[in-house]
């Protein structure tokens, strides 16, 4: 088993004895001092044909393991919610499609420390529920089977929702809002924060919107005035005060969300409450000649602070734990993808690949695709004009940003065909072949 972290402790696990219930071994236990973050714990594969899967023990107490989690058939395991100033005993089991299990492998333990070392620059999220306020009269909350919400029954100015939330750290906040706004007469509020003074929230910030703006169905709308656009709030640390009035009845208000990155805009798989993460930037694909340098960025929005673990080809690399992966004096062996696993609290995020290519890769003037077909068996076939017999490198993105490497093959024939596994269930894929030069 080894464990990949900031000071990326290594340990190897011996391989099982070809047995009826299997064993599991480590080379040696050791003790690693680290930090809070992502925790990546990797184990040797089972050599005998009937093993069918793996089980993580871990607990505080040595040989006393209080929390069993089954791997499936993945010789991984990754834990974000250990605490800091404890120790942690870890072992792995095997069982077989029997049901028998082997005996545990020897043991690994881990301390963490108690003061995260790399700085956390991802924006803040404030998750609020309109009913949740303080709310007068005659403001009233509804429910269905799909929500809560706050509204007016009757047309009365005097009806209030008063959120207090606290802001975990100092910023320019943008407010979003989940509304029901159908028609003119149902489509804005007053709003303030703290002791400002109040102004009228249009919905569809304008007072007489584009035809065709308004929705009967909830939409996600950020605050905005028309006279000063979208409204940002520079919150202190610690407690507010958001408080919506009624001023047309029929404006339904369900949620409310705080940002401080301003690249972040909800939808409806946002969590309603407890930890959430959200990527709002992504690390991009790019190329460089041997000996440069790269980087690669993401950026977030969470409840709480955030953890960053970066991978290459599926891999943690130990000591990578910032928003940026820096790579310095590039190699050829440097190439492959790269991505990157948050975590907040209980909440995890992995970006999409990154694409890095070491070594100059240039598009042919000569060398087009004539056809392309989307096979069943979730490959992709390409019918080539031009560079015969030569290796041709094959991407595949979603948005024509981020690029995931499919692999190398050789146009031997004028057809080539790549395994795109990630093309199950996607409405929109696009792909772009290249051919190396030395």
């Amino acid at each position: 088993m080894s464990i990949f972290q900031k000071q990326g402790v290594d340990f190897n696990l011996l391989r099982l004895l070809p047995l009826v219930v299997p064993t599991l071994g480590l080379t040696q236990p050791a003790v690693a001092e680290t930090v809070p973050g992502p925790i990546v714990l990797e184990w040797n594969v089972n050599p005998e044909p009937d093993v069918t899967g793996y089980k993580f023990y871990y607990g505080e107490s040595s040989g006393a393991y209080t929390v069993v989690q089954d791997a499936g058939n993945s010789p991984l395991m990754v834990l974000t919610n250990l605490e800091s100033e404890r120790t942690y005993f870890f072992a792995v089991t095997a069982y077989n499609a029997a049901g028998q299990e082997s005996q545990f492998s020897e043991e690994v333990s881990l301390t963490l420390g108690s003061e995260p070392v790399d700085p956390d620059t991802s924006g803040r999220l404030v998750l609020l529920e309109s009913e949740d306020g303080q709310i007068g009269a005659p403001m009233t909350i509804y429910s269905d089977s799909n929500a809560t919400w706050v509204d007016s029954s009757v047309f009365s100015q005097e009806g209030w929702t008063e959120l207090n939330f606290e802001a975990s750290v100092p910023g320019d906040y943008q407010v979003w809002c989940r509304v029901n706004a159908p028609t003119e007469a149902k489509d804005s509020f007053f709003v303030k924060m703290d002791g400002e003074e109040e102004q009228v929230f249009h919905v569809y910030g304008t007072p007489t919107p584009p035809e065709g703006t308004r929705s009967s169905e909830w939409t996600w709308q950020r605050v905005h005035y028309p006279d000063a656009g979208p409204r940002n709030y520079t919150l202190d640390e610690g407690s507010h005060l958001l408080r919506f009035r009624v001023r047309e009845p029929g404006t339904l208000l369900d949620r409310v969300v705080l940002s401080s990155n301003p690249a972040f805009i909800p939808d409806d798989n946002l969590p309603r409450s407890g930890d959430a993460l959200v990527i709002t930037g992504g690390p991009a694909s790019q190329t460089r000649a041997p000996g440069e340098s790269v980087d690669f960025t993401v950026a977030a929005a969470a409840t709480g602070p955030v953890t960053f673990q970066w991978l290459k080809d599926g891999t943690a690399l130990p000591g990578t734990n910032t928003p940026v992966l820096n790579l310095q004096n590039l190699q050829t062996s440097d190439s492959g993808n790269y991505k990157v696993s948050l975590a907040s609290g209980s909440a995890i995020a992995t970006s999409s690949n990154a694409v890095l290519t070491v070594g100059e890769v240039v598009e042919n003037s000569d060398f087009r695709i004539h056809r392309l077909t989307m096979n069943p068996d979730q490959t992709v076939t390409f019918d080539i004009v031009g560079q015969l017999n030569n290796d041709v490198v094959v991407y595949a993105s979603d948005d024509l940003v981020n690029w995931t490497l499919l692999g190398t093959h050789l146009n031997a024939t004028g057809s080539i065909s790549a395994a795109d596994p990630d093309a199950d269930g996607k409405t929109k894929r696009f792909y772009r072949l290249a051919i190396p030069t030395e």
